[in-house]
């Protein structure tokens, strides 16, 4: 059985998905989506990632107090699992959502999320520069392949 909460945060409807947590009776930071708490599933979830921002922003203004650490929700590894993938790894939810990013997408990701109060790992940054250097290295290798043949 899928959780609600879910569908409605893949559909980033905040309205219906701050109604929805307020009929389980639960507090934000003891929810658990598919097994990751609210603010990891608001990254990992398919909304565009301007949506994802505001529905992060959105929950952290309306259950977090200015005492509570948003890094300890943000540094928790999950298993997490793409089609490609023959196995699960065990990871952290930024690092592993910058993996199928665009660069653009990454740095709108990367800013918003700092501008919340979210510091990255040095080791997170190393990770995601180099999959963004080597993506990109890709991309133009790409580029200079089709034209050439054109």
């Amino acid at each position: 059985m899928s959780n609600p909460l879910v569908f409605i945060l893949e559909k980033a409807d905040l309205a219906g998905f701050q109604k929805e947590l307020e009929k389980t009776q639960q507090s934000a930071l003891d929810i658990r989506l598919d097994g990751v708490n609210l603010f990891t599933a608001i990254i990992l979830c398919n909304a565009p990632v301007d949506t994802k921002l505001k529905l992060f922003t959105a929950v952290k203004r309306q259950y977090l107090i200015e005492t509570d650490d948003i890094q300890q929700y943000i540094d928790e590894e999950l298993e997490a699992m793409t089609p490609g993938m023959k196995e699960p790894i065990i990871c952290k939810a930024i690092p592993f959502m910058c993996r199928h990013l665009p660069l653009m997408d990454i740095e709108t990701l990367l800013t918003g999320l700092k501008q919340e109060g979210v510091v990255l790992s040095k080791e997170d940054k190393i990770v995601i520069k180099d999959h963004a250097v080597a993506h990109n290295q890709f991309s133009a290798d790409r580029i200079n392949r089709f034209f050439e043949k054109l």
